[in-house]
Parts: C-alpha cells; structure tokens; sequence
C-alpha cells in the first residue's frame, strides 16, 4: 500500500510520461496527414486553462509553417483538422485520424517486448517507469478509439460528408473536453484556444 509521500512521487513521475504519450499521439496524426498530402496549421499539445491565461501557450514557436502551442500542465492535444477536411476523401481522413492511435499502440507494444526482455515473463517486473510507459500508451489506444463524439474512434466510424462540412475546431475541442468542465467555461476554451494560435 502506497503512503501519501509514495503516491505524490509516483504521480509527478508519471506525469512526464503521460505527456510524453499525448505528444507522440499528435505526432501521429501529423505525420499521417503529410503521408496523405494534407499539411496541418496549427498542432496544441496540453489543454488551455480557461481560468488561468497567463499559464496557456507557455511555449509557443512555429517549425515549417506549423503554429505549435504546448501548455505542459495540460493533458491533452489536438492537430489542425480544419483547413483540410473538406478537401480530403474520408478513407484519408480515417486514415490520418488512426494515426495517433496507432503510435501508441506501436509504443505499448514496443516497450512491452523490451519488458519481456529485460524481466522475462515472471513477477520480477517491477520497473514503475515502464509499467505506466506501457499502461499510458495502452490506455491512450483503447481511449482514442471508443467513439465518443468528435473523438478519433468517433472520426474513424462516422465521417462523411455532411460531418466535414459542419466540422470545426471549436467544436471538436468542445466535444474533447465535454465531461471535463461546463459547457460556459468549454465555449470559452475553444475560443480562445483557436484565438490564440490562428
């Protein structure tokens, strides 16, 4: 049983990790849309804080013409979809929303066979580092592909012409973010998020 000393230090180090997976997640889905001719404006990595300006965007620089926003406190993520949807057929579209799924599957399944190799198949695994590495990537998998609204299992099952053309940032943010906060402080969030990077 963890002690509270045990358990904060357990969770600072696993934040890291976590936002390490959330990037190579996004990376993912930017790097399926430039396989597929689409190039993304804009990628944000870590959710804005809608009540906490000053702390939203606290790094912010452009690399090939792609606006980048990283907010390290935040846990989430999000690749331009907008200024190519309407263009691009939807097996592309599905396939660019897989992307991001499928890197962490690629990075469970990879760090699950270096466990294999560095513990064996017994109860000597005991390396917290790579159990949550595992565990995250695995967790960021199976929930990017139940289809929840607007989500990348949503994207993947249900996209089609009417839904590209009624498709916008704001609301996929809204609807990423829905179960989080109300629905006041989400309008707010998306307006500013996109206010901000655009």
């Amino acid at each position: 049983m963890l002690n509270n000393i045990e358990l904060a230090y357990y969770l600072l180090a696993i934040y890291p990790i976590v936002f390490i997976s959330i990037i190579m997640h996004e990376i993912g889905h930017y790097i399926a849309a430039r396989i597929l001719g689409a190039k993304p404006k804009y990628i944000i990595i870590g959710s804005k804080l809608p009540y906490i300006n000053r702390l939203n965007s606290l790094i912010k620089f452009e690399v090939l013409g792609i606006k980048i926003s990283i907010n390290p406190l935040g846990i989430a993520g999000l690749v331009d979809l907008d200024s190519y949807i309407k263009d691009m057929s939807n097996f592309k579209i599905k396939l660019m929303c897989s992307g991001g799924p499928l890197v962490n599957f690629i990075l469970f399944y990879i760090s699950f066979i270096f466990a294999m190799y560095l513990y064996g198949y017994d109860d000597k695994f005991n390396n917290m580092y790579l159990n949550a590495f595992m565990l995250c990537n695995l967790f960021l998998f199976i929930l990017n592909l139940y289809p929840s609204e607007k989500s990348d299992g949503w994207y993947i099952l249900n996209i089609n012409d009417e839904v590209k053309n009624t498709s916008s940032a704001s609301d996929f943010v809204e609807s990423k973010v829905i179960g989080l906060v109300s629905s006041n402080i989400i309008r707010e969030y998306a307006t500013v998020n996109l206010k901000t990077i655009k």
